[in-house]
């Protein structure tokens, strides 16, 4: 009750800092000053800190209502912990739901409470107990199996006994002799195994070989007959066979028992070290968060405010792909062969996003200060600097700030400090990756080169899919075929240009992009491809052999002419710069 009252006041709290925010917010909107402003900005901080209050008390109920079994969160935690939702006059209108039906063969992409239950997940030893209740309920059902399968072979045997003798007398002692007379040798090894045995086997053992002489002639007569021997036999050693079964059933289901009073023992202290994995974990993700707003210059809130587009799973993905297109060597590292890519973890709020090396996350919060594509850089900006300092001893940073790159700028000089360093490259590959690959020229001109020379794709190569990119030789007779298959496609035609042009054979790969531009001429990959082609003067082409080196030049510059109609990013840029040295070139040439 004392724990519902908390959260009554935390969230009454809550309420009336809404309330006073949108109260100033609107005396700003009247009468903009920068105390209002000031005083705006400390209600979102109170507010925001007063938000992550609220999710470790709903975190600690939702763990108290799951009790032993899995963790689950009730819709209004899912809005909560997902979207920020905290007011109705903050966010107005619904939330989409949590794409739980989304996957993709090469990333995972959630949401925090299905985060959450994966973390949680990973404590299996909080299972056992309900695992080991199942297994000796299973065990228990077998032996019963057993034990009904016994009394049927018995009562048989019994049967047929009776038949054969046509006397009661000697009933007894046969069937204790047929019974223990087996089952001695399976005692002596019990004897052997566990030096002793229980009360009622030790009594059994001893009558056993008492009564065995008594009874002899009985046993003789039965074994005189092979027949006879050979069907009873048959059925002692089934006999004896089911009470093995039964006896090693019975010492698991004992060890079992065992196993269960020690779980039990442990449970109150395994459910405290869940609730502390799960906190610790969800303030990684608060200080992830934080520290990102701290190089990006933004502010960045777990509350949702206003009603923003919201980054749904799909589009978080798609706009990893696209910035991947311009740094292909992104998931190209030694992480991502040992750990694998990065999780990538859709929070709650406003900010850009982040990543964290200790759990290898990708951190985007569920709404973005300006727009998803920069939310994401940031955060594989942070990816990029940290996978460099961890696993290659910061080859990229040292080329980066060094002396070279920077004395060519004039209106400002190199950082030197950590936090001055790593807001330049952070704000630089953002820049980069959005607004140079658009074909915005932002950069400075050396720092442009040193991203073209270290981090872009290749401006005298192909461009390549993504799905070829890490093509091996050895697979690549294997995607001839595959693409083979139809060059009515002009699509496929296209990869059989990436896939010959990997292989040097030069010939082939300019056919497929003159078969490729008679199906469909306004492919502008193909436009380009076939220009890269041509400029490699040096390269022997059986149909070219009868142009000079600047008519190949000439042919070249007409289909980037062409590209440059086609398409407007990075590749147009250097779409012109091949143009004004064809032109250096052919002006040269005379």
């Amino acid at each position: 009750m004392a724990d519902n009252e908390n959260i009554h006041e935390l969230k009454k709290e809550l309420a009336d800092i809404v309330g006073q925010l949108l109260e100033q917010e609107k005396l700003l909107d009247e009468n903009f000053s920068d105390e209002l402003r000031g005083h705006v900005q400390l209600l979102k901080a109170r507010l925001n800190y007063r938000f992550w209050s609220l999710l470790f008390v709903r975190l600690e109920h939702a763990l108290i209502d799951s009790g032993n079994g899995t963790l689950v969160f009730g819709h209004e935690d899912i809005k909560l912990f997902n979207f920020g939702f905290l007011d109705e006059r903050l966010f107005p209108g619904g939330i989409v739901d949590c794409e739980t039906d989304f996957t993709d063969s090469q990333f995972n992409v959630i949401h925090m409470t299905e985060w959450l239950a994966m973390v949680d997940a990973n404590y299996m030893e909080m299972r056992k107990k309900e695992s080991i209740e199942d297994f000796i309920s299973d065990i228990d059902d077998n032996i019963e199996k057993l034990n009904t399968k016994l009394a049927d072979i018995e009562d048989r045997r019994r049967t047929e006994i009776i038949t054969l003798f046509k006397d009661e007398e000697p009933l007894a002692g046969l069937l204790r002799a047929f019974e223990d007379a087996n089952v001695v040798s399976f005692l002596s090894d019990q004897i052997k195994r566990s030096r002793s045995l229980g009360r009622a086997e030790t009594t059994r053992f001893v009558k056993s070989q008492l009564i065995i002489p008594k009874i002899q002639t009985h046993i003789n007569a039965i074994l005189q007959d092979e027949a006879l021997r050979t069907h009873f036999h048959g059925i002692s050693d089934e006999i004896i066979r089911l009470r093995k079964a039964i006896k090693h059933l019975e010492i698991e289901r004992e060890k079992q028992i065992n196993d269960l009073y020690a779980t039990e023992d442990r449970q109150k202290e395994l459910l405290q070290e869940r609730k502390v994995k799960l906190e610790e974990r969800l303030l990684e993700v608060k200080e992830d968060i934080e520290l990102c707003s701290r190089w990006g210059k933004s502010e960045s809130y777990s509350v949702l405010f206003k009603n923003r587009p919201l980054n749904v799973k799909k589009d978080v993905l798609q706009t990893i792909r696209l910035i991947e297109d311009y740094d292909p060597g992104l998931f190209n590292n030694r992480r991502v062969e040992l750990k694998g890519k990065p999780l990538i973890l859709i929070t709650p709020g406003v900010g850009n996003g982040s990543y964290d090396y200790r759990t290898n996350t990708l951190i985007i919060p569920i709404t973005s200060p300006v727009s998803l594509m920069e939310s994401v850089a940031y955060g594989l900006a942070l990816y990029r600097r940290d996978i460099d300092k961890e696993i290659y001893d910061e080859r990229l940073w040292n080329s980066f700030f060094d002396h070279n790159v920077w004395k060519h700028i004039k209106d400002r000089g190199m950082p030197n400090t950590f936090r001055h360093q790593m807001m330049e490259f952070v704000s630089n590959y953002v820049k980069w990756t959005t607004k140079e690959a658009r074909g915005s020229m932002v950069l400075d001109a050396p720092i442009r080169e040193w991203f073209e020379d270290n981090i872009g794709p290749d401006k005298r190569g192909l461009m390549i899919p993504r799905h070829l990119r890490s093509m091996k030789m050895l697979e690549m007779d294997d995607m001839i075929r595959k693409y083979s298959a139809d060059e009515n496609d002009p699509l496929n035609c296209y990869h059989l240009i990436i896939i010959f042009n990997r292989k040097g054979d030069y010939n082939k790969a300019l056919y497929y992009a003159e078969r490729a531009l008679e199906l469909q001429p306004d492919m502008a990959e193909v436009k380009w491809a076939k220009a890269m082609i041509l400029m490699d003067t040096t390269s022997d082409i059986t149909q070219l052999k009868l142009m000079t080196p600047v008519q190949r030049l000439l042919a070249a510059r007409e289909e980037l002419s062409d590209f440059i109609k086609m398409v407007r990013s990075w590749w147009t840029l250097k779409a012109l710069e091949h143009i004004r040295k064809i032109d250096e070139n052919i002006g040269k040439r005379g």
